[in-house]
């Protein structure tokens, strides 16, 4: 992290820059919270910021979307927002960015082959479970499983921001738990 003129530039391991001022050198302006995570929980934040898609509502009809990030942090969705929880089924994506607009963490899982990934499921239920509920009484988590997630087995989305460790990592519960607290209500939408 550099200081120049005021601004709060970082340099990524890929040699771009990220401005935390005007935003002129990336797509992607980094607010405050992005550069320590959330220091009273004594976290670095795992996070990527992603690329704003834009928040416009689709037509209820229309159940998927050609998302820019794996898994979708924003852009167009259902006016219909999933149920807060750990759903048996799959939630479609259109539905779950809605989630993250309202400041919701959504975590996902793809697994493959025979027995699924009955570690990650229940990790995920643990973080649910342990998480207090928000001024509206939810606890702002979605727990699904993404089939069209490619990443690996398991990631974590909010709005404008992934956690997609490699393909084949162990869970990091203190990584999840730090996402989760870093962006937890940070959604454009301050909505139940």
């Amino acid at each position: 992290m550099v200081a120049d003129g005021g601004a709060v530039k970082v340099l990524l391991a890929d040699g771009g820059i990220v401005d935390g001022g005007d935003g002129s050198t990336s797509a992607c302006v980094l607010p405050a919270y992005c550069f320590s995570g959330n220091p009273a929980a004594g976290c670095v934040d795992p996070g990527r910021c992603m690329p704003d898609e834009g928040r416009s509502h689709l037509a209820s009809d229309i159940l998927s979307y050609p998302y820019l990030s794996q898994p979708p942090s924003s852009g167009p969705h259902n006016p219909v927002w999933a149920t807060w929880g750990v759903s048996s089924v799959p939630i479609e994506r259109v539905h779950y960015v809605h989630n993250e607009e309202h400041g919701g963490i959504v975590l996902v899982y793809n697994c493959q082959g025979d027995g699924g990934c009955p570690d990650v499921v229940q990790a995920f239920t643990d973080l649910y479970n342990g998480t207090p509920s928000d001024v509206f009484g939810e606890v702002k988590i979605v727990v699904t499983a993404d089939v069209d997630y490619d990443g690996g087995t398991f990631a974590a989305a909010a709005w404008d921001h992934v956690y997609t460790p490699p393909a084949g990592a162990p869970i990091d519960l203190a990584a999840l738990r730090c996402f989760i607290s870093t962006y937890l209500d940070r959604g454009p939408e301050a909505a139940p």
